[in-house]
């Protein structure tokens, strides 16, 4: 732990603050009229992202057992 303390990562490389730059950026364009959706985009984004966590989770459960270091069982 102390390494990553005396080694900062640059700020444009934190998780972090990236987010917090999108989650900025896309409460600027929603106040300011440039991400006004449909309800039928809206259904469309909410529909892409529930499908996109599923595959996610299913990924990161089969990456898990491939790199477990014990059976299951």
């Amino acid at each position: 732990m102390n390494e990553t303390v005396n080694n900062p990562k640059p700020w444009w490389q934190s998780k972090t603050v990236l987010g917090v730059i999108v989650m900025a950026a896309s409460g600027v364009a929603s106040q300011t009229g440039l991400a006004e959706l449909t309800a039928a985009d809206q259904a469309a984004i909410v529909d892409w992202l529930l499908s996109a966590v599923g595959i996610g989770a299913a990924g990161f459960a089969i990456w898990g057992r491939v790199i477990a270091n014990q059976r299951i069982g």
